[in-house]
């Protein structure tokens, strides 16, 4: 965004929400963050500023160089602005355990964030915003379809009712890295190929590695195990190697969980046993919920057993986040436009007049439920024209003579930002 006086007017990848996409937002956060306290989550706020030297055990190498960094005056330490919440909030569990929180004990909590995070392209955002939840102290696979379960249902609540869970598990593609340290092969250069689904490439990476060929061969045949958990799963049991027996079996179990504890979600899975891009933190299930009309998932997460540890004593955790910006884009217009069932209601009152009683009017409105607002206009048809502009629903005239009369009149709107 720029403007002729002043050039720049917002940093790259900043942007501003106008009132219709602000309330859509708002009604978002607060349907998301409902649908987690059904299922038994607790809000927390973490910090809105870390030290650098603490956040940086949790945060992943992709997002170290993308950290808003400032010197805090009075300490001369290092200052960051949170650009993920889940190390915040393995910090604030692992450095509480045994003391403020019982060890051995499970944690349910959720969250509405704004993270920073510097832009690396042009067309990067910088603002994040995202409501998420995090289950701790939990490593049974069926805590992993619980948090499955209540995004899914959170999403569906926000009116998004067409999307795809991608199922995924970092122990495999991990098991095939370590391999490249036994053989002649470069982590990044099996990397590329693993992160395109390249079967082709990945053969030829591992062969000339060295690598044996009943690893290449189930390497290649992963890369192809993907959709439907029922046909992927069966190509995965085929894989007969003992460097991916282990990791295979965990995905599975995942899986089954699922299918028997969140049958909903199950029926929108698709597995991708090979997904690889995204946090080097998560030590187990991953997954990515996608939705037509965006670019970006509108939903991400994963279990991630050994980041709490690496601020106190060790804890199984599994959790999850929407990004409201995706979700928001993703949502069909007549869900954006929702309402919310409150009447609005704008009190109109002739320019120059005294406002007394259209204020009193507005206050009684409000006692009884309603948004009412004062609105001076130059007669009552230019105050239905102006609620049409300000979202109200009804008008409520307060004549020079203070004699009011009520007209009601219906207006649509829809929601809009700017950037």
């Amino acid at each position: 965004m720029t403007f002729e006086r002043f050039g720049p007017v917002l940093p790259r990848g900043a942007f501003d929400l106008l009132p219709e996409a602000a309330a859509v937002r708002a009604r978002l956060r607060r349907t998301l963050l409902d649908v987690f306290e059904r299922f038994g989550y607790q809000r927390v706020e973490p910090a809105r500023l870390e030290y650098r030297d603490v956040a940086e055990r949790g945060l992943p190498d992709s997002l170290r160089d993308r950290t808003v960094r400032f010197i805090e005056p009075d300490s001369g330490e290092v200052a960051i602005l949170p650009a993920d919440v889940t190390p915040q909030v393995a910090r604030m569990v692992g450095m509480r355990l045994g003391g403020d929180l019982p060890e051995g004990g499970v944690f349910r909590y959720a969250y509405a964030a704004d993270l920073v995070r510097r832009p690396r392209r042009p067309g990067d955002r910088a603002e994040f915003h995202q409501v998420g939840l995090e289950l701790l102290g939990d490593a049974d696979p069926a805590a992993d379809a619980e948090v499955l379960e209540a995004c899914a249902a959170a999403l569906s609540d926000a009116g998004l009712a067409d999307f795809v869970v991608d199922l995924s598990h970092s122990a495999i593609p991990r098991a095939l890295l370590d391999a490249a340290d036994r053989f002649d092969m470069g982590r990044d250069e099996l990397r590329r190929p693993i992160a395109r689904k390249d079967a082709a490439g990945l053969s030829a990476c591992m062969a000339a590695g060295g690598a044996p060929e009943a690893l290449v061969t189930a390497a290649a045949r992963m890369c192809r195990a993907f959709g439907p958990p029922a046909e992927a799963l069966a190509a995965l049991r085929e894989v007969r190697v003992p460097e991916l027996s282990e990791a295979i079996s965990a995905f599975e179990t995942v899986v089954e969980a699922t299918r028997r504890l969140a049958p909903q979600v199950y029926a929108r899975l698709r597995v991708d046993p090979l997904e690889i891009r995204g946090f080097d933190y998560y030590t187990g299930m991953r997954f990515r919920v996608w939705a037509k009309g965006v670019r970006v998932p509108v939903a991400g997460g994963g279990r991630y057993d050994d980041l709490v540890g690496r601020f106190g004593p060790e804890c199984a955790a599994v959790g999850g986040a929407v990004d409201l910006e995706a979700l928001h884009g993703a949502l069909p217009a007549s869900v954006q436009g929702r309402d919310d069932g409150m009447r609005r209601i704008l009190v109109g009152v002739p320019l120059g007049a005294d406002r007394g009683e259209a204020v009193d009017r507005a206050r009684r409105l409000r006692d009884e439920g309603a948004c009412a607002f004062v609105v001076p206009a130059e007669d009552e048809a230019a105050a239905r024209a102006l609620a049409g502009r300000l979202g109200a629903d009804r008008v409520v005239w307060c004549a020079p003579a203070n004699a009011m009369r009520n007209a009601d009149s219906t207006h649509s709107s829809s929601p809009g930002a700017s950037s």
